[in-house]
């Protein structure tokens, strides 16, 4: 039986790429490694369908390719990344993240970044051609030359990289020749359609569609320079990116805006930098001052004041390692998500469990181990009470006990039971919680969706044609809207889709709360 988070896979690659990569992925998730004529055998689907299905898969890191020695000759052998599948739900905070990092010119950012996602991996060239197919027909030459730097700030900012190359290169721009790069025969050319014909268009951030292409429909070696240095997003920068916005907001909740100020500025003098034994760069005073925003404004004194804050007590945040140049910082990134990581179990242990089960559970994290009355009396909680929470906690995989027998008969009553909390096996406890909850969060939508689907499409027609009469010169235009809506939305129908974008956007916080939560659970504490 398929897990929580493989059947989350299938949605994500049903939403996002149709029926035909789902299945060949889906295939590979749950079977293995497989070769062409397996997945063809297994699927049940035509040659050609899978490998256009591969060929999609390929195309976005979502299948590797690798080759097998056999008797016969080689065969190649497929392989699918369920991290790989499982990232594409981080589309809207990576459009976010690259909206910031190009804050003039963000509708250019989005632009680009959301060409990359629905490609997959593009050449420069390319996407500098799509920008131009997208923007006036007077507006060409300033269309290719904003896309051209907002490419130039991503590769700067690690936001895209190169498929090709050591890591030394990986974000080094080509060198493009303006005699062979013609964009206007490019921005003339049809854009050519999925190799999916049967799939849904994937999604865009922005609600609107639009097909999956791979690099091949959108451009030639004959036609660009640069055709053979493929790009695409670098999700791990997105990842860092979401891992120092927690680690500021754990900062201001448990400090103030002053102190997130501050471990943010520390952060961002470090990005780009590799991260040597859980810990950031050291950064000295001098420099970290400068780097401080203008609002909150704080003093020298007051900056010296927050960083030994910060820096005192054995699980501090930040670690002072030198006292030269006014004192030398670094964030400790390990202690910061190994704290992101208990919030986020101790939060779910209120939820589940209650406040007394709170108390327990933290007590068992602070005193590591404890018998069943030293729990009740430390805790104050009637034994009664205490022995039932416990035993609901342990069945529940949060907590764990150990027998130290005094006699070699194990004899229970000369036996030791103490309880603790393995912390590594309740981070997986919660992590599988986490599926589960975005699972269901997943099913929910798509009830909603196949049981309002008739409503839903007679609103996007009501949008097309509202769009063409908008964009007509006819001097009734508001006239012509206004019976068109009286035509396919009356009142009744107009309520219910209010109330299902109401339904549909507390779906979409449940799921990037909970996406989050993954995300700290499976990939930040690792360092």
């Amino acid at each position: 039986m398929a897990s929580e988070k493989e059947k989350v896979a299938v949605n994500v690659l049903v939403d996002h790429f149709g029926d035909i990569v789902a299945k060949t992925v889906t295939c590979l998730l749950a079977k293995g490694p497989r070769s062409k004529r397996d997945l063809c055998s297994e699927t049940k689907l035509k040659t050609n369908e899978v490998c256009k299905g591969l060929l999609v898969a390929i195309q976005h890191d979502l299948v590797s390719v690798s080759e097998r020695k056999t008797p016969a000759g080689s065969t190649s052998i497929y392989t699918a990344d369920v991290q790989a599948v499982l990232q594409r739900q981080h589309i809207p905070q990576l459009v976010r993240f690259a909206r910031s990092t190009v804050s003039a010119q963000p509708l250019v950012a989005q632009r680009v970044v959301e060409d990359l996602m629905l490609n997959g991996r593009l050449c420069l060239s390319a996407v500098l051609s799509n920008s131009v197919s997208a923007s006036p027909a007077g507006d060409q030459s300033q269309a290719r030359s904003s896309a051209m730097d907002v490419f130039t700030a991503f590769a700067r900012a690690h936001v895209v990289c190169r498929t090709d190359g050591d890591t030394s290169d990986r974000f080094s721009l080509p060198s493009l020749d303006a005699a062979h790069a013609d964009y206007s025969s490019a921005t003339s050319r049809k854009r050519a359609h999925s190799p999916d014909r049967d799939a849904p268009a994937a999604k865009r951030t922005d609600g609107s569609t639009s097909e999956p292409r791979s690099s091949t429909d959108v451009s030639s070696p004959s036609e660009y320079p640069d055709a053979d240095c493929l790009w695409k997003v670098n999700f791990e920068r997105l990842h860092e990116h979401l891992r120092n916005e927690a680690i500021i907001a754990m900062i201001v909740q448990s400090h103030d805006v002053a102190a997130g100020t501050v471990v943010s500025a520390l952060l961002r003098l470090a990005e780009l930098k590799p991260i040597i034994k859980g810990e950031t760069e050291p950064v000295s005073s001098y420099e970290i001052f400068p780097a401080l925003p203008s609002k909150p404004l704080l003093s020298r004194d007051e900056l010296n004041l927050y960083l030994k804050v910060l820096s005192d007590g054995a699980n501090a945040c930040v670690s002072k390692v030198g006292d030269n140049a006014g004192g030398m910082y670094c964030v400790n990134i390990g202690r910061c998500l190994d704290q992101l990581v208990e919030d986020i179990v101790v939060s779910v242990v209120q939820e589940r469990f209650g406040s007394k089960s709170l108390r327990i559970f933290r007590l068992l994290l602070e005193k590591r181990h404890l018998e069943e009355k030293q729990v009740g009396d430390m805790a104050m909680i009637p034994a009664k009470e205490s022995k039932d929470l416990l035993y609901r906690m342990l069945k529940a995989h949060f907590i764990t006990f150990q027998e130290i027998p005094r006699t070699p008969d194990h004899a229970p009553s000369r036996t030791f039971y103490l309880f603790s909390v393995n912390r590594e096996h309740v981070t997986k406890t919660c992590l599988q919680l986490s599926y589960k909850s975005l699972l269901h969060l997943q099913q929910k939508r798509i009830a909603l969706e196949k049981e309002h689907r008739r409503l839903l499409d007679r609103q996007q027609q009501f949008e097309l044609q509202k769009a063409k009469i908008l964009a007509s010169s006819s001097e009734t235009k508001d006239d012509d809207v206004a019976l068109l809506e009286e035509d396919l939305l009356p009142p009744a129908d107009k309520a219910m889709i209010k109330k299902l974008h109401g339904a549909f956007a507390r779906l979409d916080e449940g799921e990037s709360v909970v996406t989050n939560s993954i995300l700290c659970l499976s990939r930040f504490h690792v360092i």
